[in-house]
């Protein structure tokens, strides 16, 4: 046998949440587990209809200590926030967070000054434990639970490497943010591997986890419910006992929906053994109970000590039986009582998955295998070696899948090449291409036990790139830094929205959307426009060099193939009303919202033709360098950004006519838009007429645009 590669573990590091509240006991009727409770059971939360300010002291982020790089870490920031704020169950407010981050010079947290802080500088108000990346600090009232301040505390030591663009070998921001946010809210850690709550993240990826799962989604609307989510949703509560009748505390119970197999939501069983599975969407469940033994334990981060003493050692199980599980179905507006389970005899010899990971060829009789406590982010429409290192295997433990479109051939043994790893049992898996995009859940299971790791899998997107890549305005395949590009393809993104498209509202635009990042060179792409076949994006103003590779992500490990694409100094594009780059051009008239046309000839907007003597305004991309440079995804005017000036100034041509260069009176950014290039001109007194004039650019480097028409009077 060939000697295999380098073996690669996926690190995970330990995010612990600090509560200032006291946390003893829980109340017989509470949610668990997913929530931070204080020591009367009550769930701790913001008063009901709060806007929730947030004050961010962006400085901290070695390379991105100036002005306009703070912008961006506060992009990154405004991102994280508006994720929990756009589910649709929930009514979660921050404010002044759907404009900007509000600013901010405060360093140390207080739990007690009313400002809500997030910061990375903080280095006096706790100590961090080694490799803990982020802490929440909540205060709250004991008695009512309602959370009266709360800071978010990153790690200041410069080891711990986030980053807001997706570097290479950095800490992911955002979804580190997320999860923090989460807690700020009053979620606590989930044992569902694909939720955001669990309490691991990947590091050192570029991008991890970013997608708010179900089991996020719903624990958080039960908190925030917006006005339809009761009347929408329903009810699974019951009791978890023993086989001998004793109840079982802070067991992990799980609602998967059937048939497609993804676990939507879970909790903890209280001090009586006693759950309640709240905000279901109507449908048919099956209900498991696994213990919290690893990899996510009950010593991993919850934030009460109360859940950490709980039992672990008990025997994964179904409400109904292990072999036969019953289903619960439920109905909106309604509870199914009494979905109590009664836990078998525990095995003296117990199944437990230790780790999960897959195996990939790079060379005949060479192997790589990547594995760690976190999921397996798996693009649809492939094969994988999946594989599970866990105690107490026999030959006949099975691996299994709860997931539509999931199929395994023979489980078979293994060993890992690391000395003092357990041994492993592997399957080679299909995920077919209409699967189903989201978690499901992986089972170890032998004549004796069974082992789970709820959201172990979860399927994502397998984008395909189709060539060209071209220009947004003109549809050129010629390409520059800055420049607005569109990306077609298949798998590109989920189907979201009206017609499964999703556009950009914020600025600083985002970098993830429907699921995917775009990466070129070694950062993240701004996104204008997401869809399953379609991707609108920019190439960094700071992609250098002569080539870059784009690459669309969907999780951590989980990406298209990369394309690799040429870069010119300049590459000028106009853009028409039609979207395709010919024809009317998108010319406004002066500072009016009125298109240099002929009257009526666009649908839905107002025209007229453009006189000699005014002014018109162009709109493009990739015309160059700007001064001061100015970060990617930034809007110019918007949070004290400047508006940048194009280097050198492009040449017009209008009619054919070169337009005197005294009469381009403005080129650079375009004010509010990010990406965008305008060029306001003033048309001189013997510039040609008609409905169909012509309109081109040319850059200081040589290249030219495509050709718009205008409309131009005498």
């Amino acid at each position: 046998m060939k000697r295999p590669l380098p073996l690669q573990v996926i690190l995970h590091v330990l995010c612990i949440l600090t509560l200032l509240a006291s946390m003893m006991l829980l109340s017989e009727n509470t949610y668990a587990g997913s929530n931070e409770m204080t020591s009367q059971g009550r769930p701790m939360r913001w008063k009901s209809n709060t806007l929730i300010s947030c004050m961010v002291n962006a400085s901290g982020i070695p390379e991105f200590t100036g002005e306009l790089q703070r912008l961006v870490v506060a992009g990154a920031m405004n991102d994280a926030f508006r994720a929990w704020t756009e589910i649709p169950e929930a009514a979660i407010r921050f404010g002044p967070l759907e404009a900007e981050c509000a600013a901010t010079q405060q360093t140390h947290a207080s739990g007690v000054d009313g400002v809500n802080l997030v910061t990375f500088q903080d280095a006096t108000t706790i100590s961090f434990p080694p490799g803990v990346l982020a802490i929440t600090l909540v205060s709250s009232s004991t008695a009512t639970g309602e959370i009266t301040d709360a800071d978010i505390l990153f790690n200041p030591d410069v080891s711990m490497k986030f980053s807001p663009i997706g570097g290479n070998n950095a800490i992911d921001l955002v979804a580190v943010a997320m999860h923090e946010i989460g807690h700020l809210l009053g979620l606590d850690h989930s044992g569902v591997y694909s939720s955001i709550m669990n309490p691991f993240t990947e590091s050192d990826t570029g991008v991890s986890n970013r997608v708010l799962q179900s089991d996020d989604r719903i624990t958080a609307a039960a908190l925030y419910p917006a006005a339809t989510f009761a009347a929408q949703s329903g009810t699974i509560s019951g009791k978890i006992t023993s086989s001998i009748g004793t109840s079982i505390k802070s067991a992990h119970v799980i609602a998967i929906e059937h048939p497609e197999g993804v676990p939507l939501a879970s909790q903890l069983t209280n001090e009586n053994g006693d759950y309640t599975l709240a905000g279901l969407p109507p449908g048919t469940y099956r209900v498991m109970v696994e213990p919290l033994n690893g990899p996510i334990s009950l010593s991993n981060g919850w934030s009460s000590s109360f859940y950490s003493d709980g039992q672990a050692n008990f025997a994964t199980t179904f409400f109904g039986s292990l072999a036969n599980p019953t289903l619960v179905s439920i109905t909106a507006g309604q509870t199914a009582n009494n979905v109590n389970i009664v836990l078998p005899p525990t095995p003296a010899s117990m199944l437990n998955i230790d780790s999960l990971g897959t195996i990939t060829s790079n060379a005949p009789g060479q192997f790589l295998y990547t594995y760690g406590p976190n999921p397996l982010y798996l693009p649809r429409g492939k094969l994988y070696q999946v594989f599970v290192a866990a105690s107490n295997q026999t030959n006949d433990s099975n691996l299994s899948f709860s997931g539509a479109g999931i199929t395994g051939g023979p489980t078979t043994g293994g060993t890992l090449p690391i000395s003092g790893q357990p041994p492993i049992r592997q399957q080679t898996i299909s995920i077919s291409t209409d699967a189903g995009l989201g978690p499901s859940n992986l089972l170890l299971s032998n004549a004796a036990s069974v082992s789970a790791i709820a959201g172990g899998i979860i399927t994502t997107m397998n984008p395909t790139i189709t060539l060209p890549i071209q220009e947004g305005a003109g549809l050129g395949t010629t390409l520059t830094p800055g420049e607005i590009i569109v990306i077609n393809g298949s798998d590109l993104a989920f189907g979201r929205g009206i017609e499964g498209k999703e556009w950009a509202l914020a600025r600083p635009l985002p970098t993830w959307m429907g699921g995917v990042s775009v990466k070129i060179g070694n950062r993240f792409a701004p996104l204008f426009f997401v869809s399953p076949t379609q991707i609108k994006a920019m190439i960094p103003y700071e992609t250098t060099g002569s080539s870059a590779d784009i690459t669309v992500l969907s999780g951590p490990g989980a990406s298209g193939s990369p394309v690799t694409i040429n870069l010119s100094p300049t590459a000028p594009g106009i853009f028409a009303t039609n979207g395709d780059g010919t024809g009317q051009g998108a010319v406004l008239i002066g500072n009016e919202d009125i298109i240099a046309a002929p009257a009526g000839s666009v649908p839905g907007r107002v025209c007229r033709p453009a006189k000699r003597g005014e002014r018109i305004l162009i709109f493009a991309t990739g015309l160059g360098p700007v001064t001061p440079a100015f970060p990617s995804g930034l809007a110019p005017a918007i949070g004290g950004a400047p508006v940048p000036v194009m280097t050198n100034k492009p040449q017009v041509r209008i009619g054919g006519q070169l337009i005197p260069a005294g009469n381009v009176e403005y080129a650079g950014l375009a004010p509010l838009y990010a990406g965008l290039y305008q060029v306001n001109v003033l048309l001189p007194d013997n510039v040609p007429t008609g409905n169909t004039v012509s309109v081109q650019l040319g850059t200081f480097e040589g290249q030219i645009s495509n050709i718009v028409t205008i409309a131009i009077n005498p």
